[in-house]
């Protein structure tokens, strides 16, 4: 929501509370998301998967800004804090249908009843 209000802001002291929520708000945010990449893996595994949930980070570090500049430079500034928001709209809608999934399935999963 913050990265969509960014490019609409033309004056400095609404940018930095914009700025300043969307730090706090990913602050928040990768701790949790980091947490949740490992819970369903095993204990002697967590560390394997850890290295992988990083390696996995480090292209999407790369390839996030690289994408996002070429698509500024080409297309405009605005256009790469909208692309950026629509993944990030992408990425919530798909969390919450693969959490949904997960959910029906472990009821399935764990009904002895019949």
């Amino acid at each position: 929501m913050f990265t969509l209000l960014t490019p609409m802001i033309d004056t400095k002291v609404p940018l930095m509370v914009v700025q300043g929520f969307n730090g706090f708000f990913l602050g928040i945010l990768f701790p949790l998301l980091l947490g949740m990449s490992i819970e369903s893996i095993a204990r002697e595994k967590r560390a394997t998967a850890m290295g992988v949930y990083q390696a996995l980070y480090a292209v999407g570090m790369f390839t996030g800004p690289f994408l996002a500049g070429i698509l500024s430079a080409s297309l405009g500034l605005a256009v790469g804090f909208y692309f950026c928001a629509g993944l990030a709209l992408l990425a919530s809608i798909l969390v919450f249908v693969w959490k949904r999934n997960e959910e029906g399935q472990s009821i399935e999963r764990f009904d002895v009843s019949g």
